[in-house]
């Protein structure tokens, strides 16, 4: 029986179901969380257009389409893109994401409504990724660097110092997600 329990849960649940669909769909851990999705158009090189969603999550952008027979799933972990940039349309529609991989994958999402918000939110969580790849990169050179690593000795003070940086890089992101409409 629906009752005011369930309508006040029922966007939970539903959250909670979509987001273990999408884990399933993406081959993506418990503890990734779809945050926002956008729809938009996946540009393949011979310059059809495969309408589906863009799906956010805290490690992770993907993409999925499932029209006329067209199913398509591209997962990117952010510490994957390389490097990530507005895009227009015909040379002049503002209205699409470029997104370069290591790999020397490239993907061009287009035809977004949101597209400043989408870009926004992804390449936030982004820079958040390369913050602390930077750190782990920075800490892995001096243990490297150290003649052994029984010799590596990081002061607690070291460490917080090290963490308070990450903690204000990732919080710097998630206020500029605040901007949001």
């Amino acid at each position: 029986m629906y009752n005011s329990l369930t309508a006040a849960l029922a966007p939970e649940v539903i959250f909670a179901n979509t987001s273990l669909a999408l884990q399933n769909r993406f081959g993506l851990p418990p503890t990734e969380l779809v945050l926002e999705s956008f729809t938009c158009a996946l540009k393949q090189k011979s310059a059809i257009l495969l309408q589906g969603r863009i799906y956010v999550f805290p490690h992770h952008v993907g993409f999925a389409c499932d029209i006329l027979g067209q199913n398509r799933t591209i997962i990117i972990n952010f510490s994957e893109i390389f490097s990530m940039k507005k895009a227009k349309t015909a040379m002049f529609v503002p209205n699409a994401i470029e997104i370069s991989t290591c790999s020397s994958d490239r993907y061009i999402f287009t035809s977004f409504i949101y597209r400043n918000e989408a870009y926004r939110m992804i390449h936030n969580l982004w820079a958040i990724a390369k913050g602390i790849a930077a750190f782990q990169d920075r800490l892995a050179t001096t243990i490297a660097r150290s003649p052994s690593f029984s010799d590596f000795h990081v002061s607690r003070e070291q460490l917080e110092e090290a963490e308070e940086e990450v903690e204000e890089e990732q919080s710097l992101a998630i206020e500029s997600q605040d901007d949001f409409p």
